[in-house]
This record gives structure tokens, sequence and C-alpha cells, in this order.
């Protein structure tokens, strides 16, 4: 799931998910940081759900708007 938040000209993108998805899409570095904590998470028992931000240009988010409209209700 995703929302898109547009605020004085700035663009941000919201996802949550479940953190096999999630951290899929992150940059590689960040990884490694959040692979420490779920793990520390993990050894206790708790499961996790991830929430990420990116800030996104107005091309982006026009095309991310056109392949959402595109999909079958």
């Amino acid at each position: 799931m995703s929302v898109i938040i547009k605020s004085n000209g700035v663009i941000k993108m919201y996802t949550k998910g479940a953190d096999s998805i999630v951290k899929g899409r992150l940059a590689s570095d960040q990884k490694l940081v959040l692979d420490d904590e779920l793990t520390k998470f993990s050894r206790i028992g708790l499961r996790t759900l991830l929430i990420a931000m990116r800030t996104i240009s107005e091309p982006d988010y026009t095309n991310f708007k056109k392949k959402v409209e595109k999909l079958p209700n």
C-alpha cells in the first residue's frame, strides 16, 4: 500500500508492508542497519511491519499516478 502526500511543493510517497517486501525496495546501505534491528526483534518473538518514505519528483508522481489509474478496480 502506498500513500502520496503533496505539501508545499514536496511530494512524498509512504509505503507499508512486510519486511521481506519493503526491504527489497530499499537502498543496500539501509538494508544492513535494518537487518540488525529486525534480527533483534525476531529473537524475542516480535513480528514486524515496515514503513518507508521517499521524496519523489513531479514527473515520477505523474508516471506513478498513470500506472495506478490503469489498474483494475
